[in-house]
């Protein structure tokens, strides 16, 4: 896969990374509702499009992007009835564990202004300057039932 940096090229970069997540049975960027997916399909992970916002520097340079996407995560806690029952918490820590992990930083030499470790979705060319989850994890701890869910933001800055 070659990497572009338009809006389309960064979300499928995103989408590859986030599809190595450990466990992961079904994924789409086109999303459903918790209701449409099969228990046998989850964990399912939907990524959508957010808002993407300029960077513009004062000295001049090139206008950056930070690219939003908005990640759905459906699970099913199939052990929710079991003696001891598995709280719905541990569903949900554990795959957003196995959701960091995949896109767990990674170090970058060589590259002006970097702070060490981040994750450039296997760009060559210094222009991601990182890719990490950007704001507040929502979760229904078991609301529904069996059924949970993850929902969150991961941003992704482009210079």
């Amino acid at each position: 896969m070659t990497l572009t940096y338009d809006a389309e090229g960064i979300a499928v970069a995103l989408f590859a990374k986030l599809q190595t997540t450990s466990g992961l049975k079904f994924s789409s960027r086109i999303l459903k509702t918790i209701g449409e997916v099969p228990t046998e399909d989850m964990p399912a992970l939907f990524q959508t499009m957010g808002d993407p916002t300029p960077i513009n520097d004062p000295d001049g340079l090139p206008t950056g992007w930070k690219y939003e996407h908005i990640i759905y995560c459906y699970l099913h806690n199939s052990d929710a009835q079991a003696n001891p029952p598995v709280a719905p918490s541990t569903v949900l820590n554990n795959f957003l564990e196995a959701i960091k992990a995949a896109i767990v930083p990674v170090v970058v030499q060589g590259w002006p202004g970097f702070p060490g470790q981040v994750q450039v979705l296997g760009d060559t060319l210094g222009r991601i300057r990182h890719a990490w989850i950007s704001g507040p994890v929502w979760s229904d701890e078991g609301v529904l039932g069996d059924s949970l869910f993850l929902i969150f933001p991961i941003e992704v800055e482009v210079r």
